[in-house]
């Protein structure tokens, strides 16, 4: 089977969690810094709070504008070469706000983070195509 036809029922507080303190914890390093938004659930902001606090490296986040949308114009200077990984919800479970993961998939990308996407909110809403998208399921690092 290919990757996107694995399935494993875990929660996304669990999925979040495990990639923190397994991959995480063995990517990040005294430091380093890790990018989340302004508008994380804290199921994706307490477990890299905990590997900040453990390797001595610091949470960035990119700020909100005033309709709920990221700063996309911060983005170069919020995920720099010290970033290891970037940390996002692909819509807010509080305003709905769809973020532009393309975007900031492709800054991370070209500093050589590493990407989890939380589509927790999104996956009941937008139409995922998997097999399309290669490597944007929920919780799932590229």
């Amino acid at each position: 089977k290919q990757w996107y036809q694995r399935r494993v029922a875990i929660t996304a507080g669990e999925s979040i969690n495990l990639v923190a303190q397994s991959f995480g914890r063995n990517l990040i390093e005294a430091d380093d810094e890790i990018v989340l938004t302004e508008l994380e659930h804290h199921s994706n902001i307490l477990p890299w709070q905990i590997i900040a606090k453990e390797k001595n490296a610091k949470i960035k986040y990119i700020p909100l504008q005033e309709d709920s949308s990221l700063c996309y114009g911060q983005l170069d200077s919020i995920i720099t070469n010290k970033t290891k990984i970037v940390a996002l919800g692909h819509m807010s479970n509080v305003t709905g706000t769809i973020h532009e993961i393309e975007t900031v998939i492709k800054r991370a990308r070209q500093v050589g983070a590493k990407i989890l996407i939380d589509a927790c909110q999104s996956a009941c809403h937008i139409p995922i195509n998997l097999a399309k998208k290669k490597k944007v399921p929920t919780a799932t690092l590229r």
